[in-house]
């Protein structure tokens, strides 16, 4: 026995994740062509918090520059500036810095390491230039990587810089990004009155405006800041009771305590001394804040205690932006020529919310805008909130401004949410959980906002559908005074508002019901569906435009030999389909689909290799098309197998030769038959039939079939103008006069007869290719097996769902929550995504346990003197 490997159970470090797109896309919710305007976003949103936190007024730039394929986006702001100790944070990425990840309030963003994203984006995206962050006097040049193994490494250079107030922030990224400063300035400024924002060198604005300046709107406006207290209404029990242990670690880290009232006084409300000992009363024998280690009852009556004494802070705080800022920016940009704002404030639970909405008629046609807690969003907050008010019921602010007309030319508007506890249902934190009360009051503020715009709307709807009801009647009194249409000049005037009205893809039937309605008035002559089909089409599409997207159902079936694969010969299928290579070499074209079960059992297609084509009679055109490919691309012999008859003899010569449908149609066909002296040859049962009309001028017949088909004439009765008819009693033969042996052995000879039994053998290059994988493939197989019967894979996995009980945990409402993220799932495959997300979790340990084992039953047979 070899000997056996003792593996390392290697541990992957969790920072690279700031480094690789595929984890960068969880972690912004967007996708990597979306990576500037992550990048942009987070950028100004930081420089805005960074200023209200030192408690001035927002002046922030953006400046954009290329060079040498690189775009290098540049946020400096005014606020008190980043210490290198924060850098020092920022750049440790075993941890996560944040002051955002556990204080609740109406804050911007969502990340809570942003500046972790932004340092591993450019190395992401393959960009070797650093990240420039300069302020308090310090130029900080950080380079983050990965090695191979996963482990971040971080070049940080510093010097002396200018920036002495604020901070500015410098990333680059390739130029390939779209970085639309402009815009992501405007959405920022529609949200903050109070902000001063410069951008110079927009690269994608599409104005003449050159850089852009947005003023402050209304210097007394005032907003919750990072820098203000949040409530204790704004935590329920779990996340107090992390925000509590988050002090304590950092207690720990620093060395520095804090005094329990202190704490307490931090939340709005309960700066008053009285307040202060009343809560305490809970905690007496506590001073400081390390005392609450370990005391969740203790941390969750302090909470409670101060629920009591602190009232829920009002919505009004939250700082609604108001009608005239928003009229003034949109008049800037697009002329408001009216404008409608509502606003409603509402407290779920302690947890105040608000809703504004501004609507308004522009002269330049706008767009549709949505903020979060005064930062432009990426979606609608609302876009996951059933939204139910003035008959509209649909999910989010964006459906409902739809439906109210508002995503019209020459209209635009703005929804804002302001929310003191954000909590988000999808993974790029954009939708808000909103509770029942929220989405009531947004119904409400949208269908206000949205009122005058849909009653106008409704009037000039009723006012044209009356102009349309007249002009209607005056064209249905012009087409009754015109002369009657032949059937051709009918359907030809109408077919394309009948294309238009079927759809861009559609099959040829639905086309017809569209056709046929519209052409009664202009003509009383039967309209007949093959008559459409098979002249009327094609003749217009030859003569007068393709009908692009139309197509035919499937007309017959390709049996491929020994794959048993079975192609349906549609339109759509053979536009499709890809012959597989060195399969097959000849091609044998049967008009009767009703002899595939009787030919199957006599493995013709596999003796031969040979595709069968089971058809309907004549070929359609999808089929003849594939013919041409098999024969002229793939060098394929081409065959037709078909009836004594007419139609027979009409067929094969379709399937090679030119016809009105396809004028450029020609290929080389070989006939099998079945031809009127073979069936006199084999002595086969023959019928009569009647033939009505004279004998097809370019079809070419033995002499044997020119008897058959011309036949004995006879008196048939009188026309509509009184003339005598003359029919025709004809014979013919069908395939099915075969027995199922007999009309094999036709086709063999008729094979043999044109020297077509080769089989398939491709070049060597492809028959080593092939005889390798399949010797690696049995190898494998034997590999797994004699694995599977030394270490007992079923006994292996038994061990695991022992061990992990929680895998296979799907109930209803977690298929349901999946439908929300992935709606054209199924139940099951619902299921198999929250199974693999489970043994995902549970991967380490997982590995770890099967691991462990094979290494008992290693160490077992050891023991056992090694016998496997």
């Amino acid at each position: 026995m070899s000997e056996l490997v003792q593996r390392t159970v290697f541990a992957t470090p969790r920072a690279a994740e700031f480094l690789e797109e595929r984890t960068l896309q969880a972690q912004t919710g967007q996708p990597v062509d979306a990576f500037g305007s992550v990048v942009i976003k987070e950028l100004i949103d930081n420089a805005l918090d960074a200023a209200e936190s030192a408690g001035r007024a927002p002046i922030i730039n953006i400046i954009t520059r290329a060079e040498n394929g690189i775009t290098f986006v540049t946020v400096t702001d005014n606020g008190s500036g980043i210490t290198s100790a924060t850098i020092a944070k920022i750049i440790d990425f075993s941890v996560l810095a944040s002051d955002k990840a556990r204080y609740r309030g109406p804050s911007r963003g969502a990340q809570g390491n942003a500046l972790k994203t932004l340092l591993g984006i450019p190395f992401a995206l393959g960009v070797a230039e650093p990240v420039i962050i300069e302020s308090c006097g310090v130029r900080h040049e950080l380079r983050v990587s990965a090695d191979p193994a996963g482990d971040v490494h971080v070049a940080h250079d510093t010097a002396v810089s200018g920036q002495k107030v604020g901070t500015s922030v410098s990333v680059p990224l390739p130029d390939y990004l779209e970085i639309d400063a402009g815009g992501w300035a405007f959405n920022t400024a529609l949200v903050n009155p109070h902000a001063t924002i410069t951008v110079d060198n927009p690269p994608n604005s599409d104005t003449d405006r050159g850089a852009e300046f947005y003023k402050p709107s209304d210097h007394g406006w005032s907003k919750w800041t990072p820098a203000m207290p949040s409530s204790p209404h704004w935590y329920d029990k779990g996340a107090f009771t992390a925000l509590v242990y988050s002090q304590i670690r950092e207690i720990k880290t620093t060395g520095v305590d804090v005094p329990l009232g202190g704490f307490i006084t931090e939340f709005d409300g309960l700066k008053g001394s009285v307040k202060q000992k009343a809560i305490r009363t809970v905690a007496a024998a506590i001073t400081h804040l390390s005392g609450l280690e370990g005391r969740d009852d203790t941390i969750n009556a302090l909470h409670d205690a101060m629920l009591t004494h602190a009232k829920p802070t009002p919505a009004g705080k939250l700082g609604a932006v108001g009608k005239d800022h928003f009229e003034r920016l949109l008049d800037d940009w697009y002329g408001v020529r009216r404008c409608w704002y509502k606003a409603s404030t509402v407290t779920d639970d302690g947890v105040p919310y608000v809703v504004e909405v501004a609507v308004a008629d522009t002269e330049a046609s706008g767009g549709v805008w949505f903020g979060c807690n005064h930062s432009p969003a990426f979606g609608d907050p609302l876009g996951r909130t059933r939204l139910s008010a003035a008959d509209i019921y649909v999910t989010g602010a964006a459906s409902f401004l739809s439906q109210s007309g508002v995503d019209q030319d020459h209209r635009a508007a703005v929804v804002h949410v302001i929310c003191a506890a954000p909590q988000f249902v999808d993974k790029g934190k954009v939708a808000l959980v909103a509770p029942v009360t929220v989405a009531d009051a947004a119904a409400r503020t949208l269908e206000s906002a949205t009122k005058v715009i849909r009653r106008e709307d409704e009037q000039r709807r009723k006012d044209a559908a009356k102009a349309d009801r007249a002009e209607q009647r005056a064209r249905d009194e012009a087409r009754r005074a015109e002369r009657q249409m032949s059937l051709k000049d009918a359907v030809f005037r109408v077919m394309p508002e009948a294309k238009a009205a079927a759809g861009h893809v559609v099959d040829v039937r639905t086309l017809f019901y569209q056709v046929r309605p519209r052409i009664q008035q202009f003509t009383n002559a039967e309209f007949n569906y093959d008559y459409f089909t098979q002249t009327l089409v094609p003749e217009y599409e030859r003569t007068v435009s393709p009908l692009e997207g139309l197509y035919y159902e499937a007309r017959g079936e390709l049996h491929h030999p020994h794959d048993g694969q079975v192609i349906k010969l549609g339109t759509r299928e053979v536009e499709a389909y890809i012959p597989p290579e060195w399969q097959f070499n000849k091609v044998l074209y049967i008009e009767k689909s009703g002899l595939a079960a009787q030919l199957a059992p006599y493995e013709l297609s596999q003796r031969y290799d040979m595709a069968i084509i089971h058809g309907k009679g004549y070929a359609a055109k999808a089929c003849r098309e594939l013919l041409a490919i098999f024969s002229e691309i793939h060098d394929a012999e081409i065959f037709v197998l078909h009836d004594g008859d007419l139609d027979g003899y009409n067929i094969a010569r379709t399937l090679a030769e030119a016809t009105r449908r396809m004028p450029d149609h020609h290929i080389k066909v070989i006939d099998l038959g079945l031809t009127v002296p073979q069936a006199i040859e084999h002595g086969l049962e023959t019928e009569g039939f009647t033939r009505k009309k004279a004998l097809p001028t370019d079809l070419e017949l033995d002499d044997d079939a020119v008897e058959w088909f011309t036949g004995e004439p006879f008196f048939a009765g009188v026309d509509k103008k009184g003339r005598p008819k003359t029919h025709y009693a004809c014979r013919r033969c069908e395939l099915n006069a075969f027995s199922a042996d007999q009309l094999v052995e036709f086709i063999k000879d008729g094979l043999r007869r044109h020297s077509a039994t080769a089989k398939v053998i491709p070049p060597q290059p492809i028959i080593t290719d092939r005889a390798l994988t399949v010797r690696d493939d049995q190898l494998t197989e034997l590999i797994n097996d004699e694995l599977d019967r030394i270490f007992g894979i079923a006994g292996i996995r038994d061990q695991l769902i022992s061990e992990f009980p929680t895998l296979a945990d799907v109930d209803h409402t977690g298929i349901q929550d999946s439908f929300a993220d992935a709606p054209t799932l199924s139940w099951r495959g619902a299921t198999r995504q929250l199974v693999a997300e489970h043994i995902d979790a549970d991967g380490d340990g997982i590995t770890a346990s099967i691991i462990a084992q094979l290494r008992a039953t290693i160490d077992n047979a050891a023991a056992q003197d090694g016998d496997l």
